[in-house]
């Protein structure tokens, strides 16, 4: 019978078969590439997780086979799933990925076959990027994540073939990153007071909710989200404000602005004139300091 593909984003190149693959804790994955061999870990992994059931991993034969080759474009892949086997043909990491996501999306976890069985309907399908820049913005200044929460984003951005995660972690809200050389950035320019409530334009004028906020991630926590996020075919660009959206940093080091003034990390919204002095040499020191630090 043919079905109708839930698959998000929706393939170049599909066509349907007949019939199904039956998946079971005894199907085996065949890495017969290295160059398969993150994404079969990632697809062992996940499929652990939503139910259970530890695949096997193999380099000799097996259902699930992982198969080089050349010809594909970047981050291209072939799927082909018969009444006895799934083959994944790849020419690099991220093609061999996204065709297991596309396999994740297919298999019916919550479907009528018993416990630990899925049947996954056949079919053959061609699929490569429109585009090479595939983004989502987190803003963690506004609103900071955990850990945790930061790879379950990820892992979302994975299961639709997402690449580029453009990370917000600075401004005049909060500063995230650690920087060693600067330590009243995490001191200081990572907490605020309190938040304004709804849009700046709306409500009363001393709408807040009391409540101070803040976090920061050391070098460490980024490093290995860093990993993670390249695990699953994720380079992660980090946005880090420069010479405006600086009050943060100049309520922990006020010699940088024009005017030495006192501030406060922001807890409003908007667009504030407060910025970096473009006139202070210590300006350029600080941010070489920053550049260097988040770089490494």
């Amino acid at each position: 019978m043919s079905f109708t593909p839930s698959i998000i984003p929706l393939p170049a190149e599909i066509e349907s078969g007949t019939g199904f693959f039956q998946l079971s804790s005894t199907t085996q994955i065949s890495v017969q590439s290295a160059l398969a061999q993150n994404a079969a870990d990632w697809f062992k992994a996940t499929i652990y997780t939503q139910s259970g059931v530890s695949l096997p991993l193999s380099t000799q034969s097996g259902e699930i086979a992982l198969q080089e080759t050349t010809g594909l474009a970047a981050e291209a892949y072939k799927l082909t799933i018969t009444g006895e086997g799934i083959k994944v043909e790849a020419g690099d990491e991220s093609g061999f990925l996204y065709g297991l996501v596309t396999v994740l999306q297919l298999i019916p976890f919550n479907g009528p076959a018993a416990p630990g069985v899925w049947n996954v309907p056949t079919a053959t399908i061609s699929d490569a990027p429109r585009f090479g820049w595939r983004g989502l913005m987190l803003d963690s200044v506004r609103h900071f994540q955990p850990i945790w929460w930061v790879k379950k984003f990820i892992d979302a951005m994975a299961l639709h073939k997402l690449n580029t995660l453009h990370w917000h972690l600075t401004d005049d809200q909060g500063w995230r990153v650690e920087i060693k050389k600067h330590p009243a950035l995490t001191a200081v320019s990572a907490w605020r007071k309190e938040s304004r409530v709804g849009h700046e334009n709306s409500g009363g004028e001393h709408d807040f909710d009391g409540r101070p906020h803040g976090g920061f991630y050391s070098q460490d926590e980024l490093r290995d989200i860093v990993a993670y996020a390249a695990a699953r075919g994720i380079e992660i660009v980090p946005e880090i404000e420069m010479p405006g959206h600086a009050t943060a940093v100049l309520a922990a080091y006020p010699h940088l602005s024009c005017t030495g003034a006192k501030f406060e990390v922001n807890p409003r919204w908007g667009i504030f004139d407060d910025v970096f002095c473009a006139g202070n040499d210590d300006v350029f020191q600080f941010m070489e300091d920053v550049l260097e630090e988040v770089l490494e």
